[in-house]
């Protein structure tokens, strides 16, 4: 390695030896290196290797490509294959072979974990994986993993990554938050690294030269490197004249130069260099070969011609990413997207794998060829299996045509289906499911063609297209018949339970009475086999659980279904899991812990999946408007988006709902009319009427009333309220008796008595205690002041115990008004606990570590600590054994 490439890299270096050395003494350890494309990251990381190789370290070392970005478990397999001998066989003595890949994730992590921790037990590991942001999401997630268990190994974990990448998604920007205790960002050379460069390599360089390759690099290593290679190849004096040449050169372009010195190689090297830029890294030379439309021997020459320029390395890999992206830019996009088609080809007839065949096809034109659907179905099915359902959408797309696939079809229908939903294409998803559940249903009839007829049988596809119709406004309604049909299959099977899904769902948002609905879910949970969360995403029908007002019984669920979520470390489970806890939480009044796992669900998740983001942010910020949190909600409605090709769905529409409220409390109440308006056109198209899925006409109302337009709040409010009443749930039947109680003139009493009392028995105390306090409020102002300071007086216990900060000052200030002084906050003692603090307490009493009870509320070991000295304080105790029950 050549000394200049490391100036003023020194400090980054020492830092990252000492990282490395951590890991040696059996405290593990992770860094984090940043920096442009071309300032130095890779060759930082080769010093580190060897530095790291000297001192009896084993170096395990990968790098994520654009082309490799759909491989499951790619990177993972690049680490493993550097694994000496000897230390392999300790490697898969700890569980199956990594690049056989598994259907369950969390095992295959758990497995590579205890692989390399079985190793390092042998000696210890460096791993290092440079251009992050390339790598595939399966891989992130086993690095992500890995970091998180760092602590009491012998393993060193550094990852390298282009500035302004680290946040291009969740799981990406999670990676580089779990390694980033130590963070290096590469700054590019001063004048004086530049000068050492060029006097390095050229004789009596003058200052003016200096400065005009600085002006021209800034600072840049590759682009430094590559114009000292023109500079001598060109015969430029490095000379005040010389500087003068340079002007002639386009200032920062690395491209002009690497060409030049490509095509003095000749047509061959071109052509040969162009190949591998398409095919990705390490390519076979036979592939290269017939890209390039070469003789393998005409090829295996120009590529030694490429070696020795120092553009690709003898695995035919360029030796920087900079120099690839430049090679593969100078084709025009036709030309690339043939030469992707070409290469797909030609490693089909190689016997490629089935990725790396679509990984070309997907960056092609589209193409009805046989052998491409097929490698695409089954690329597809591979990246599902290996926890990669983002890249299993992209191929199937890109199959296109009938979705029929072969080797059973059925299943692989209802996971494209799903996975055009989780992606945010509802109306193809819609299409596909009614294509299939046609195709079938016509063919068990012998001659029916298209649509769904009257015989129609319990059908997983029939079921998605039935359920996304109530959830997609502008898709059609589902067909009233059919779902009365289903309402009477018995839930024996997963296709009955899949059908009655939508039955409930349908009948719930319009207001069937809950009576009438419960026996309908009992037949889901019933039948479902045991353990079914471990292999099912049971979202659905936890959130009708929750609806229906059995709060307890969710998060009993909940908690099954998180352990499975954690177990297969899947972003998606897990987000799902939290946001359906969150919710929970929020109606228990606990709204730090609500905040706290919408929060995480988001971190966890993008706007891309169908339910988790848009539910999660609408949870947070109605968490934290109740905790007086006005800032911190308007953040989070600001910070919130979709992907741009995601489409409308009712559950978008909850968040813009929650956008709009957000809107109203901060002042813009005609703008957050507008935003409530807008979202209720969509969630009235799929007939969301009742308040507990659809609130936006119970914050349009107060909205309406606080402009003094009561008649027409009023007439807003209507549909919600007969929704509510058929119903008959507390959660949104309280609300809506409060709501319309304030529109009267005067306050109607009698409906604010009467919304206090459907919260009698429940678990939603926050909801009562906001009954509470108007109906104390509505009694002072008529002169009742006795009479109001009991509801006023509970309304502040909760609301304290809540930590509903503005709730709180509402009902200290309605009750210092009838006469009454209201007690002050407890200082000590268990009522003066938060809500967060006894969740963490609750916690420790059961036995947890701080470390245990971090992962477990997704908060950091110091925020932990912190809480747990707090209570300890107002406990007036010194240890978790003095812990008193908290239930």
């Amino acid at each position: 390695m050549a000394a200049d490439l490391l100036f003023e890299r020194e400090r980054a270096l020492g830092v990252l030896v000492d990282v490395a050395a951590s890991a040696r003494s059996g405290s593990g350890a992770s860094a984090l290196v940043t920096g442009t494309p071309g300032i130095g990251k890779t060759r930082l990381l080769g010093a580190l290797m060897g530095e790291a190789t000297t001192a009896g370290t084993v170096c395990l070392h990968a790098a994520g490509h654009p082309l490799e970005r759909d491989y499951g478990f790619g990177v993972v397999r690049q680490l493993f294959a550097h694994l000496p001998p000897d230390l392999l066989d300790v490697a898969l003595a700890a569980g199956d072979d990594p690049a056989t890949g598994q259907d369950d994730l969390f095992a295959t992590l758990q497995a590579l974990v205890t692989a390399l921790t079985r190793t390092a037990g042998e000696r210890p590991l460096l791993v290092v994986v440079d251009d992050v942001q390339w790598v595939d999401d399966p891989s992130l997630r086993f690095l992500h993993f890995l970091a998180r268990r760092l602590a009491t190994t012998a393993i060193a974990l550094v990852v390298a990554v282009r500035s302004g990448q680290q946040r291009d998604t969740a799981l990406l920007g999670e990676l580089c938050d779990a390694v980033a205790a130590t963070e290096l960002v590469l700054p590019p050379l001063t004048r004086d690294g530049v000068a050492q460069v060029l006097r390095q390599r050229l004789p009596d360089v003058a200052d003016a030269f200096v400065d005009a390759c600085l002006a021209w690099t800034r600072g840049n290593p590759l682009y430094l490197g590559e114009l000292a290679r023109t500079v001598v190849s060109e015969g430029i004096a490095p000379t005040v004249d010389g500087a003068g040449v340079l002007a002639d050169l386009a200032p920062g372009t690395i491209g002009r130069l690497v060409f030049v010195r490509i095509a003095r190689a000749g047509d061959a090297a071109v052509a040969v260099a162009q190949a591998a830029a398409v095919l990705g890294d390490a390519p076979p030379i036979a592939a290269v070969a017939r890209l390039a439309g070469l003789d393998v021997v005409a090829a295996g020459t120009a590529a030694a011609d490429l070696i020795r320029l120092d553009i690709l390395d003898d695995r035919l890999t360029f030796t920087h990413p900079v120099v690839r992206e430049a090679v593969y830019d100078d084709l025009a996009a036709p030309l690339r997207a043939a030469r992707h088609l070409a290469a797909a080809e030609i490693l089909h007839g190689l016997g490629a794998p089935d990725e790396a065949v679509a990984a070309q096809l997907v960056l092609g034109p589209a193409t009805d060829a046989p052998w491409a659907r097929e490698a695409l179905q089954r690329a597809a099915r591979a990246a599902v299996g290996r926890g990669a359902p983002e890249a299993a959408a992209r191929f199937l797309d890109h199959a296109g045509g009938d979705p029929g696939l072969p080797e059973g079809g059925s299943g692989s229908d209802v996971t494209r289906t799903h996975l055009l939903w989780i992606s945010g294409r509802s109306a193809e998803a819609i299409e596909l499911a009614e294509r299939t559940a046609g195709s079938r249903a016509g063919s068990r009839a012998g001659s029916r063609a298209g649509g769904v007829t009257s015989d129609a049988r319990p059908d997983a596809m029939l079921a998605m297209k039935l359920m996304l119709q109530c959830v997609t406004p502008g898709t059609g309604r589902p067909d009233p018949d059919l779902l009365d049909r289903f309402a009477d299959l018995p839930g024996t099977t997963q296709a009955e339970r899949d059908c009655l899904l939508p039955v409930i769902l349908h009948r719930l948002a319009r207001g069937t009475a809950r009576s009438e609905i419960q026996p309908l879910l009992d037949r889901v949970i019933g039948g479902a086999p045991r353990g079914a969360s471990r292999r099912r995403s049971p979202t659905t029908w936890l959130f009708l659980f929750l609806h229906l007002g059995d709060i307890d019984g969710t998060l009993a669920f909940v908690d099954r279904y998180r352990a499975a979520a954690e177990d297969s470390d899947s972003p998606m489970w897990r987000a799902e899991a939290l946001t359906v806890r969150a919710q929970a939480l929020h109606r228990l009044g606990r709204l730090r812990e609500a905040e706290a796992d919408a929060h995480a669900a988001l971190t966890g998740t993008d706007g891309t999946f169908a339910v988790t983001g848009p539910v999660a942010a609408t949870t947070l910020m109605y968490s934290r408007l109740e905790l007086g949190d006005l800032a911190g909600a308007r953040a989070a409605a600001e910070q919130f988006h979709f992907p741009s090709h995601r489409e409308d769905t009712a559950f978008a529409s909850l968040a813009e709902a929650a956008m709009g409220r957000v809107r109203v409390r901060s002042g813009d109440v005609e703008g957050g009319l507008a935003l409530l308006r807008s979202a209720g056109e969509r969630l009235d198209a799929v007939e969301w009427l009742i308040p507990e899925l659809s609130p936006w006409r119970l914050d349009a109302a107060q909205a309406l009333a606080g402009l003094g337009r009561r008649d027409e709040a009023v007439e807003v409010l209507a549909p919600a309220e007969a929704a509510a009443r058929r119903f008959g749930a507390p959660n949104g039947l309280g609300r809506v008796l409060r709501v319309r109680a304030l529109l009267d003139d005067p306050v109607s009493i009698d409906l604010l008595r009467e919304s206090v009392a459907v919260y009698d028995g429940t678990s939603l105390p926050l909801k009562r205690a906001h009954s509470l306090v108007e109906l104390g409020s509505a009694l002072r102002r008529t002169g009742r002041r006795t009479e109001a300071r009991e509801p006023l007086a509970e309304a502040m216990d909760i609301a304290t115990r809540c930590e509903a900060a503005p709730l709180l000052d509402r009902a200290t200030t309605e009750l210092a008004a009838t006469g009454a002084r209201p007690r002050t906050t407890a200082r000590t003692g268990i009522e003066a606990l938060t809500a967060s603090e006894v969740r963490v307490a609750r916690l420790a009493a059961a036995g947890l570590r701080n470390a245990d009870i971090a992962r477990e509320l997704f908060v950091q070991p110091t925020t932990v600590e912190k809480h747990l000295a707090s209570v300890f304080r107002k406990l007036g105790i010194e240890s978790r054994a003095d812990l008193p029950p908290l239930d």
